[in-house]
């Protein structure tokens, strides 16, 4: 049992420092084009999932990370992780915006405590993922 809680937040954590990496990637993509990659629409709900293998395929080709992203358990159409990229006054918010999330932490049940969460105008993303960030263009 040990053994299983320890594999259960060794994926947790694994999940976190991915997020991470992308969070870095998707600013260093915004300095060198001045806004964030467009979501591919090919996953669950159009959100961009790990589930097709193009999970915010750009940053790869533009070098901006180094492997495909994949969640160590979840990588179906829906996936453990999810991005969009939202245009300004969509739901009420000033400028374009994107939002991250993972959906599924093993270890935790609603908001991770490393969660940023994210809102804006009409809409609150915090609620509807275990793990959440966003960030204004």
């Amino acid at each position: 049992m040990a053994g299983s809680r320890a594999r259960i937040a060794a994926r947790d954590a694994e999940r976190i420092n991915t997020m991470g990496q992308v969070v870095l990637a998707l600013e260093r993509y915004h300095e060198k084009y001045r806004q964030y990659p467009v979501s591919d629409n090919a996953g669950c709900g159009g959100w961009d999932t790990p589930g097709n293998g193009t999970f915010i395929d750009v940053l790869r080709t533009e070098g901006f990370l180094t492997t495909p992203v994949r969640d160590p358990k979840t990588n179906d159409s829906c996936g453990n992780y999810r991005y969009y990229k939202y245009a300004a006054s969509t739901y009420g918010c000033p400028a374009d915006y994107y939002v991250l999330q993972i959906m599924d932490m093993e270890k935790t049940s609603g908001a991770h405590k490393e969660s940023k969460g994210w809102a804006c105008g009409s809409r609150s993303w915090t609620a509807e993922a275990e793990w959440v960030t966003g960030h204004y263009q």
